[in-house]
């Protein structure tokens, strides 16, 4: 995984305000654990409640998890978020849902 670019969006998050899950920071496992068991881990919290949406990483249609747990999550009614600084502003923009198939149906 891609754990500083997780840590460091986590950080981001928070100075804005918002409460994060980090896949990182929860429950570790054992080095032999397979990407099943992570995607699985990550899948049920997505689709049970208390997630209220989620952001993407930059490249995120490249990562065959992030694809799946985009689509977990438009299945739950939750809105998939980029992150943008754009002039010194941080926000979230949500990404649209025809952008979100695309990425689905090719794997960009």
């Amino acid at each position: 995984g891609n754990r500083p670019a997780f840590d460091l969006m986590a950080a981001r998050l928070r100075a804005l305000g918002h409460e994060v899950v980090n896949p990182w920071e929860m429950n570790v496992l054992p080095d032999d654990t397979s990407w099943g068991t992570y995607l699985a881990r990550d899948v049920k919290l997505i689709a049970d409640d208390g997630i209220e949406g989620i952001v993407c990483l930059s490249d995120w249609e490249r990562s065959k998890g992030a694809r799946l747990e985009t689509f977990v999550a438009y299945l739950h009614n939750l809105p998939v978020y980029r992150y943008r600084l754009f002039f010194a502003e941080h926000t979230l923009h949500e990404i649209n849902v025809n952008r979100l198939v695309r990425a689905w149906r090719d794997g960009e």
